[in-house]
């Protein structure tokens, strides 16, 4: 499984530059925890509102996706691209977004690439001026009641994965005879997961499609990750029943091919069948994979929505063990920290909200104007099921689930949660909740818009009978619901909250000084008189900046249409899927308004530029016998020095060579770190073969900087402050057991 040929990162670079040079270059120029109610209607104020309000930020990039080209050619509002927008993910010098809906006369658009290196390589703030986005190729959908959800990119961005779901009939958004002018790859399924090569960003091909309809509405988000040498894509589905589920797809190299190699359930939904009254407790949502910054082990996140946060230790794909869970309604999508925050591990689990409706009686609907939640949650009591100390554990409920006046714990409906509640001296009412949340609104309370950062105008509003609407209709079609967040090394959150903006928070722990932001000394009553760099007392999820400043996008360009979902979702400016950081700036996924980029003020840019680090690796043979010294080369060619280290199977032993440093990761893996004098050179270690047969595989190498921010993590994004793998990077040498009988 050896990597083929490919450009050098710089040599695709200079490619990349050169053709946005030929299309053209333009420059583009509350309080946190507050609890409000809105008492009225949200289509007067949101259904085609351009917003224009942000804090503490500004917008240093943008394009509308309007076609390839830079934003002056083809990127420009009243070029935008017709239809939605959904993911956009980060790697080095390009974006992958999605698209959720073409309804334009003459194209059918699935994914869009994206050139970026102004802002992901540039050194300081002053350096965004004039800092471009160029869109270089379209990946056509040909089937037009299907919706591209998700996008994830491998380690070397070689490669990216594609989640389709037949969607967009739902919002009216199907046309027919559609005609596919971008020439491109193309991709016909309307239920699948699929692999594109993306190594010549201008040139994608499709390589592999894998119709997952049995799953009925096909996978709703997915994660790509190395596990043991291997590569695997995660994928989450829901909507019917026990169809709802993670399943595991193994990618291999060469062939370009996925195979099914697992699939995941909650304890118990397998057996439940029609036991389960409310099927949002079968919709697995979304799914992160990360290297746990404390033991190293892959551990997924899975938003299970009413079955709550799912940690899982999926250090074999085939063979998934459950850590623990977090109980909450609709746990969407769930992001841990990538380092320890002042030595924990901790978690922010993201609650989407949809339309309003009634409360039910004794049950927790918890629709009535909410606008959802961002919940922080410890999650050190994993450290004793890692370790073989205990079975999985209960992480505690969210706080919206107790009744605030007396305290009291309101469960959600018991199936996903019984092996929990029923072991002996269990009570999960006496468990820890989360450690801090945040809400924009919370229709617990009575207040108005007043205290919703970013929302005066809506506010004005309010106050004036001429335009406030008679009756209170709640937030249609999760036009105030937070979505996709990121969380970096220093622990800032970045959120897309859809009309509410680009939303950007800071985990902040007991004695660390409390950051600057709206009205930081009226974060909520917590903070009546506090000031910037006043020290904490206790651990609070903080908003520091937003960004809700919307383009003037021609309505008819907007994902609004009609369909069984209503009006579609809005014409509301901006609108954002998603905010993904990258060396201080933080990309925003537009639904309807196409590819933003955002700089939080104070936030420094420069510090986290790509890697451009080549690696190798040479065995001194591709058979060894049992109990035989085997030497092992790792050749690095970078333009600065960095730190490398590579990964060699549990059995075999580090017996001498360039080695500053041995760690076990149990059941997993060995790292071995090595000395490498300059930023190109070689080091070499040598191993001992176990006493066994069989054949093993070495890898992938990884590297990072010297001041690289944890000995593991990796969080949604890796970053270039964290260590990057060299995708497929792995090579296998046999043992064979000599017989000496």
């Amino acid at each position: 499984m050896l990597p083929r040929d490919t450009l050098g990162t710089a040599t695709r670079r200079a490619v990349m530059k050169a053709a946005a040079g030929a299309l053209g270059v333009a420059a583009l120029g509350t309080r946190a925890g507050a609890h409000n109610k809105f008492g009225g209607g949200t289509d007067g104020y949101l259904g085609d509102n351009v917003a224009d309000t942000a804090v503490r930020s500004e917008l240093v990039g943008y394009h509308s996706a309007g076609g390839v080209g830079s934003a002056s050619l083809s990127g420009q509002p009243e070029d935008a691209h017709v239809g939605g927008m959904t993911e956009l993910r980060v790697h080095d010098d390009l974006a992958f977004v999605t698209m959720f809906s073409d309804t334009d006369d003459d194209t059918q658009r699935g994914l869009a690439i994206l050139e970026i290196s102004d802002f992901t390589r540039a050194e300081s703030e002053d350096e965004l001026d004039g800092a471009d986005l160029t869109v270089l190729s379209f990946v056509r959908n040909d089937n037009t009641e299907s919706a591209c959800m998700d996008v994830k990119v491998s380690d070397d961005g070689d490669y990216v994965f594609v989640c389709k779901q037949p969607l967009t009939a739902l919002f009216g958004e199907n046309e027919d005879g559609l005609l596919s002018t971008d020439d491109h790859s193309t991709s016909a399924e309307a239920a699948a997961l699929l692999a594109v090569d993306v190594s010549d960003p201008g040139n994608p091909e499709v390589v592999d499609s894998v119709s997952i309809s049995r799953w009925v509405l096909g996978p709703h988000n997915c994660w790509h990750h190395q596990i043991g040498g291997e590569e695997y894509v995660f994928t989450a589905h829901g909507a019917d029943g026990v169809s709802g589920s993670m399943n595991v797809f193994a990618f291999e190299r060469g062939t370009d091919q996925l195979a099914q190699a697992n699939t995941w359930t909650w304890p118990g939904q397998e057996t439940a069948g029609d036991g389960i009254e409310n099927p949002l407790q079968t919709y697995a949502h979304d799914v992160v994979v990360q290297e746990d910054p404390r033991y190293g082990i892959p551990i997924a996140y899975l938003g299970y929505l009413d079955a709550g946060t799912r940690i899982l230790d999926v250090s074999d794909p085939t063979d998934i063990e459950e850590l623990g869970v977090f109980e909450s309604q609709r746990a969407h999508h769930t992001v841990p920290a990538p380092t320890l925050i002042d030595g924990k591990r901790v978690m922010v689990v993201g609650h989407e909200n949809p339309d309003s409706d009634p409360q039910e009686e004794g049950g927790n609907a918890l629709n009535d104007g909410e606008t959802g939640y961002y919940y922080l949650v410890d999650g050190d009591p994993l450290d004793d099921v890692i370790e073989g100390d205990s079975e999985p554990v209960y992480l505690g409920a969210a706080s919206i689930l107790w009744n605030a006046d007396d305290d009291l714990y309101e469960p959600l409906t018991e199936p996903p949660f019984e092996m929990y509640r029923d072991r002996p001296g269990a009570d999960p009412a006496a468990e820890p909740r989360e450690l801090d949340g945040w809400i924009l609104i919370d229709g617990a309370a009575d207040e108005g818009w007043g205290d919703a950062a970013g929302f005066e105008a809506e506010a004005e509003r309010e106050d004036d009978p001429d335009e406030k609407p008679d009756e209170y209709d709640g937030f249609g079609n999760f036009r105030l619901s937070p979505h996709n967040l990121d969380v970096d090394p220093d622990g800032r959150i970045y959120a897309g909250h859809y009309h509410a903006g680009a939303r950007i928070y800071r985990i902040v722990a007991p004695g660390d000084p409390l950051p600057a932001g709206p009205d930081v000394e009226e974060y909520d009553d917590r903070f009546e008189d506090a000031e910037p760099g006043d020290p904490a007392d206790d651990w609070y999820l903080l908003e520091t900046a937003y960004y809700r400043r919307g383009k003037e996008i021609p309505e008819e360009r907007t994902m609004s249409g009609g369909g069984e979902l209503g009006d579609g979702l809005t014409a509301s400016t901006p609108f954002f899927w998603c905010l993904v950081q990258r060396n201080g700036v933080a990309f925003a996924g537009g639904i309807n308004g196409g590819p933003h980029v955002v700089h939080e003020d104070d936030v420094p840019v420069g510090e986290d530029a790509p890697v451009d680090a080549a690696v190798s690796r040479d065995h001194d043979a591709s058979a060894v016998t049992a109990g035989q010294t085997h030497r092992i080369t790792i050749a690095v060619e970078s333009d600065e020095n960095v730190r490398v280290r590579d990964a060699i199977p549990l059995g075999w032993e580090v017996v001498g060579g360039d080695v500053a440093a041995v760690r076990a990761v149990d059941g997993y893996r060995q790292v071995v770190s090595l000395d490498v004098d300059d930023a190109s050179g070689e080091a070499t270690y040598y191993v001992e073969a176990p006493e066994k047969t069989g054949t093993d595989a070495f890898g992938p190498v990884e590297y990072a900087r010297g001041d690289v921010a944890s000995e593991f993590g990796g969080g949604v994004s890796t970053t270039n402050r964290l260590w990057r793998k060299a995708n497929a990077a792995v090579t296998e040498t046999t043992v064979i057991e000599l017989d000496t009988s």
